[in-house]
């Protein structure tokens, strides 16, 4: 009685379908990377777009609080002069619905400015303080003389874009690989 035992190892050493599958596999890596960056910009956009109609609607309210004040004063004065004999009761009655308009004006800009405030809260997950205004002094970035270097700058850093190019790449890739699956590989063993 025989007995028989068999073992072989082998080693590839040159498979170029699983090297081009590799390399789409880095390439789509890459792809969902340049995906989380532009994810990432999308929410800080967001958070700054609600930033900023906060401060827009916190200077509306400004605004229509000191128009209220405004025509307030005036109906003081149009009822001191109708009192007094100088006007007739038409200008009061019409101060008075300046008035209302104002605090109308006033009631609409505190709800902007909740909403605002509410919008902002929903993104940072945090109430936001009272918030400081923009300073006065503060410069734009001075465009470019060259818009075609503008835009191959643009083109560049977007990460959308880039996600896309590396999802091509990722396909060219794997076609490559498949072409490879019938070519030989080199093995030792």
């Amino acid at each position: 009685r025989w007995n028989t035992t068999t073992s072989s190892i082998s080693q590839t050493l040159f498979d170029l379908a699983a090297l081009r599958e590799w390399d789409a596999s880095r390439s789509q890596a890459s792809a969902q990377g340049a995906r989380l960056v532009a994810a990432e910009q999308a929410a800080r956009q967001r958070v700054a777009e609600a930033y900023f109609g906060l401060l827009s609607a916190d200077a509306q309210l400004a605004t229509a609080r000191a128009n209220e004040e405004a025509f307030d004063r005036q109906v003081k004065e149009a009822e001191t002069r109708f009192k007094s004999g100088l006007s007739a009761q038409v200008e009061a009655d019409q101060s008075r619905a300046y008035r209302e308009l104002a605090r109308s004006s006033t009631l609409a800009a505190e709800l902007a400015a909740a909403d605002a405030r509410e919008a902002l809260a929903q993104l940072t997950g945090t109430t936001p303080p009272t918030l400081q205004p923009l300073r006065k002094g503060l410069a734009a970035q001075p465009l470019p003389d060259d818009a075609e270097a503008w835009a191959r700058r643009a083109e560049a850093g977007n990460p959308e874009l880039r996600a896309l190019q590396l999802d091509v790449q990722a396909s060219e890739q794997r076609i490559t690989a498949a072409r490879a699956g019938h070519l030989p590989t080199l093995s030792v063993g």
